[in-house]
């Protein structure tokens, strides 16, 4: 009997995290007749994984974590791509993300006036 190999299908093809959203999932399924090993990787390094690598039984799913730390990136809609390779193809995973300045303090002066001196009390 031959067995129909791995088969790779993701549930979508891109995540748009806006401007408030950190954490969103992809669907792994293995479609195929043979055991799916799998790994993930990032074209940023402020796109996280969880987990990097799994396997998937034939007819079987899984889910995967993407989150993005807005904490410290710069400002402006920034692009990236998860890329799902597997022994049952490749698949790539669109990332958008807006990282809004809002609440930001910036300085631009290395001298604070106060006013007036006080000489006494």
């Amino acid at each position: 009997m031959i067995e129909r190999p791995a088969v790779l299908n993701v549930d979508q093809t891109s995540l748009d995290f806006g401007a408030t959203t950190d954490k969103s999932q992809i669907g792994l399924r293995n479609s195929g007749g043979e055991n799916l090993t799998w790994q993930a990787s990032t074209s940023q390094p402020w796109i996280t994984i969880t987990p990097e690598t799994g396997s998937i039984a034939p007819g079987e799913a899984r889910t995967v974590e993407i989150s993005i730390p807005r904490e410290g990136q710069v400002a402006g809609d920034l692009p990236g791509t998860v890329t799902i390779t597997s022994s049952g193809g490749v698949r790539d995973v669109d990332v958008r993300v807006l990282i809004s300045d809002a609440g930001r303090l910036t300085l631009s002066t290395n001298t604070l006036e106060y006013g007036e001196s006080l000489t006494s009390l």
